[in-house]
């Protein structure tokens, strides 16, 4: 992105400065003085803050008063035109002994804005995180890192994608404001990427390894006049690090934790040759490889002790203890005859009275004895192996710029969740009395209760661990041009082209007609042999399978129903724009600087499922196949008047203002437009002001998904426990046909179907900023409040919220729409099953403030500089109305994911060869669950905090490193709902323990 300073009137190149006296002083300051008295345009691209100018004196042309304005500064100036200088660095600019190199000067892409606005002069409020920043996480997935940032909240990402097994696992998607993945916007390089997967907008980190980048920008606020939909919350924007000019840098790091597990290994080389083959060419490129090992939760006591919630004693309220087990499945199987149930014993021989544990049954869970222990099956962190490569071509010809990038990553992971447990929404195990395989004891039960068979409540864990396999290819290319046009104006073109591909590999499930079958065992009655009981299976190859007890299976009786089916996704974006940018106006306080252009995208997505996906015959529940397009063409506009500068009480006052019209191919046209105020009374203090409005077209997953499976924690609002919670819930449910004495089988994950829908609207969002800030010496503080309102927001029903008003809600089409959404079956009453529908579903409110603060600490101590800095969002407000008639709001803010405080801390301490780091993360206390009406005694997280150490050693052509993160080996916190485990909703909190980190750095 390009600056520009313009004078009140034009000038010749070498006309004679009346006055030439400028002092040394911030060479964007003096650049804009010297502007101002030759009445010749400065265009620049780069941030000039921290450099000095030479200070200027005596009668001298315009010419030579900038060379000399420039003097020791490492730019130079270059005429485009008789009123037209461009500034470019031509050597990095001297630097105090106390600044590290790469705290330089560089030539940078503002985010929040198209026209030549330097960071500190945004509208909006950009908050970076730079190399090392991202060094210092000692992190090695970017979405990990950037939760240092309070306005991100976890999205899908690596520790919260175990159970995505139609085709999310092992993705790294962020989430600005808690308002969904979604609303957030992704850029690389300014520009827009490929979706993570068939149907969706947002971008995989997973597919930027961080020795990629140099930095990242977060704009937060409404962004889509700038760059269009999604950037309902903000956009992030990744700057990638480019080869040197010429040379050769390579990079190795390897971190482990202080458990001795959880290796991250990576090596980089990045490369640069300038005017390749004398052809005017600056080629660049890089080839990067890392792995990240997977964690399960049995390698950290506090993750896998079963700490939970359970009903206490008193019946009122849950308290939270370790042990506990879910029933009624068992890994030896168990079954109930009579209203007693039993279990299996190992071996199968017998069968005993099912032990429910030290306390008894409460809701469904217990202290130890038998049942299900869920956290042994949990993954702390799935892994990753990664390789990607990229490639730059540059040229200059003339004033003109000539570039072309291409960008390949692939990327495996393999997530592991639960075995198949029975009974679920998809099939029983039902055993007859002629089963050869049942005990003596079981049988005789049977008869005696004149029951012709029993239904076992399994956990088979015979079929390995149901999870999925991901290969993903991302192939991302870009080409463009820029230019100047004319004296006052500049031109760019851009085509991009990218492909995301998804081959998934669910592995642990059986085809449940075969499964049936084979369990389904009789003995021949000639030969006394034990064989399946369905002819056509026999015929078919069918091999018994002994469910009973939890010792050996036949291997051969596994493979005959066991699948590994496969699927894929593909998602394919192609992009044409181009834009002008210059100014065409003068006023009295400086140039007006607009921009003009136009947008062209289209993406095509697909899922290819398997037959027997499709139809529903594997432990899962229907994935069918699917395909969907769409298309958008945008005109565009921004523009930025300076009203007032250097008056008395203005130093200065600018307006800016962007538009955006679309029309999309599948909801028609949509506007986005911002107005913003930026007043500063004296050079020192700033005040800034934005509104906008954004959109958010439905993207194609939202649009024409089949239905996709996925798993959710709720709690039965109709449980014996629960159904005097609100007055009018027991008479509701007693309507429902279900039993007073339900057991609910509270926080069991429940399987959740999600569909599309073609009908979907465009969301539309408006946005408030007000903000301030101030800056003298070393020193600068900023605070900003926002307000974002989502009205249309589309997303699915809240499961939690669904079931509530099953029996909660007012009135009555409300709740058999609920209701409506809910499988029970049809035996015990018990949930398993809801369906949710991609929705309009009303509106999302979330407001709240922003505090950022830094120092460099002046004089040097010990011969270094020190920097001390300090960042803090409160979220006073997050809430999301299912039905905005209604206007009954479901408050998510101070409920994880999202506590409404997160603050950090930092000190650095540098000199030419050290760098000493201290970071801190601090998570305000969170609810661990919405539902308020449930009495728990940990309710809520507490105030935690994280601390990482890192240091840099500059050799001659070598960098070495060592950070440690979470030094102090603190846990996510004690509570319930796998929070202790950081998975899930508590992903914000490390959950590996101590991490050292060693890296190493070469240039050649």
């Amino acid at each position: 992105m390009l600056a520009a300073l313009s004078p009140a009137t034009g000038s010749a190149a070498h006309a004679q400065v009346r006055d030439a006296a400028i002092e040394a002083q911030p060479l964007d300051r003096a650049l804009a003085l010297w502007s101002a008295r030759t009445g010749i345009q400065v265009v620049m691209a780069a941030d000039t803050r921290s450099v000095r100018s030479h200070r200027v004196r005596g009668r001298l042309s315009a010419q030579a008063a900038l060379r000399r304005l420039l003097e020791g500064t490492g730019y130079e100036a270059r005429f485009l035109g008789a009123h037209t200088v461009a500034l470019l660095r031509v050597a990095p600019a001297p630097a105090p002994p106390s600044v590290t190199p790469d705290e330089r000067p560089q030539d940078i892409v503002v985010t929040g804005t198209r026209l030549g606005a330097l960071s500190n002069n945004a509208i909006m409020p950009v908050r970076t995180m730079g190399r090392a920043e991202l060094d210092g996480a000692a992190q090695a997935d970017l979405a990990t890192s950037l939760l240092r940032i309070g306005a991100i909240q976890p999205g899908l990402g690596l520790q919260s994608s175990q159970n995505q097994t139609s085709g999310g696992a092992g993705l790294s998607l962020i989430d600005l404001r808690g308002l969904g993945v979604a609303r957030t916007l992704v850029l690389v390089d300014g520009q827009r990427q490929v979706g993570a997967r068939r149907g969706l907008s947002a971008v995989d980190l997973n597919t930027v390894p961080p020795q990629m980048v140099e930095r990242i920008e977060v704009t937060t606020g409404g962004g889509s006049a700038v760059y269009g939909a999604d950037a309902v919350a903000g956009v992030v924007n990744i700057i990638l690090r480019h080869g040197p000019v010429d040379g050769i840098d390579l990079n190795a790091t390897s971190a482990l934790s202080s458990y001795g597990d959880a290796p991250t290994r990576g090596v980089s080389l990045r490369w640069g040759r300038s005017d390749v083959a004398g052809s005017g060419w600056d080629l660049s490129g890089g080839l990067y490889h890392d792995s990240i090992a997977a964690v399960n939760a049995g390698a950290r006591g506090y993750a896998s002790d079963g700490l939970d919630v359970i009903r206490a004693a008193s019946g009122e309220g849950l308290v939270t203890l370790p042990g506990i087990h879910f029933l009624p499945a068992d890994a030896a199987g168990s079954y109930t005859i009579g209203g007693a149930r039993s279990v299996f014993a190992a071996n199968g021989s017998t069968a005993r009275p099912y032990d429910t544990g030290a306390i008894g049954a409460r809701d469904g869970r217990q202290i130890g004895g038998d049942g299900l222990a869920p956290q042994r099956y949990d993954q702390l962190r799935l892994g990753l192996v990664r390789t990607a490569a990229d490639l730059s071509l540059r040229r200059n010809a003339g004033a003109h710029r000539l570039a072309a990038s291409l960008r390949i990553v692939a990327t495996t992971t393999r997530s592991l969740w639960q075995p198949m447990i029975f009974p679920s929404d998809r099939a029983a195990l039902s055993l007859t009395a002629a089963n050869p395989f049942l005990p003596d004891a079981t049988v005789a039960a049977m008869r005696a209760a004149r029951i012709g068979q029993i239904d076992v409540a399994k956990v088979l864990d015979a079929f390995g661990r149901v999870g999925s396999v991901n290969h993903r290819l991302i192939t991302t290319a870009r080409a463009g041009a820029g230019g100047p046009v004319g004296d006052r104006w500049r031109y760019t073109l851009d085509a991009g082209w990218g492909r995301s591909h998804d081959a998934i590999t669910t592995i642990g499930l059986a085809d449940v007609d075969r499964l049936r079958q084979s369990i389904d065992a009789v003995r021949d009655p000639v030969t006394g042999a034990i064989r399946c009981r369905d002819a056509t299976a026999r015929a078919a190859g069918c091999v018994p399978l002994d469910i009973v007890g939890s010792g050996p299976v036949d291997p051969a009786a596994v493979a005959w129903s066991a699948i590994a089916p496969q699927s894929g996704e593909t998602l394919t974006q192609v992009i044409l724009g181009g834009q002008m940018t210059g100014c065409p106006w003068t006023l009295p306080a400086g140039p007006v600087e607009v921009t003009i252009g136009w947008e062209a995208r289209r993406e095509i997505s697909d899922r290819r499922s398997s037959a027997i996906q499709q139809r529903g015959g594997t432990y899962l529940p229907q994935v069918p196949s699917y395909a969907g397009r769409y298309g958008v063409a945008e005109a565009l506009g921004e523009i930025s008047a300076p009203l007032l500068m250097h008056r008395a009480g203005v130093d200065r006052l600018t307006v800016t203002a962007a538009w955006r019209l679309s029309h999309y191919s599948t909801v028609g046209w949509a506007g986005a437009w911002h107005a913003g105020l930026d007043y500063a009374p004296v050079a020192a203090l700033r005040f800034r002001a934005m509104r906008s409005r954004a959109v958010r077209a439905p993207n194609i997953g939202e649009l024409y998904s089949g239905p996709a499976q996925g798993y959710a924690f709720v709690t039965d609002p109709c449980d014996a426990t629960r159904r005097d919670a609100v007055a009018v819930r027991a008479a509701r449910c007693d309507a429902l046909g279900l039993s007073a004495a339900l057991d609910g089988q509270n926080g069991i994950a429940k399987p959740v179907t999600y569909d599309g829908n073609p009908a979907l609207r465009a969301e539309l969002a408006d946005t408030s900023t007000l903000g301030v800030s101030w800056e003298r010496g070393g020193a600068r503080v900023t605070l900003d409040g926002w307000h974002i309102r989502v009205d249309r927001a589309i997303g699915f029903p809240i499961e939690q919220a669904t079931l509530n008003d099953c029996v909660d809600a007012a009135d009555a089409p409300r709740r058999t729409a609920a209701c409506g959404a809910i499988s029970r079956d049809a035996a015990s009453g018990q949930i398993v099953g809801l369906r949710a529908l991609y929705t309009n579903i009303g509106r999302i409110d979330t407001a709240g403030i922003d505090l950022a603060a830094d120092w460099r600490v002046t004089p040097a101590i010990a011969g270094g500089a020190v920097d001390l800095s300090a960042t803090a969002t409160w979220v006073g407000r997050l809430a999301v109305t299912a039905d905005a008639a209604s206007g009954a709001a479901v408050r998510l803010d101070g409920i994880l994911p999202n506590p409404r405080l997160r603050a950090s801390l930092g000190a650095r301490w540098s000199s030419q060869r050290l760098t000493l780091d201290w970071q801190a993360r601090l998570i305000g206390s969170a609810r661990i669950t919405g539902d308020e009406t449930i009495p728990i005694d940990r309710p809520a997280t507490g105030l935690r905090s994280y601390h990482d150490l890192g240091a840099a050693l500059r050799l001659a052509s070598a960098t070495l490193r060592l950070d440690v993160a979470n030094v102090f080996d603190a846990a996510p916190p004690r509570r319930g709902y796998q929070t202790s485990q950081g998975i899930g909703a508590a992903a914000l909190y490390p959950n590996l323990g101590r991490i050292v980190r060693l890296g190493a750095t070469a240039t050649f």
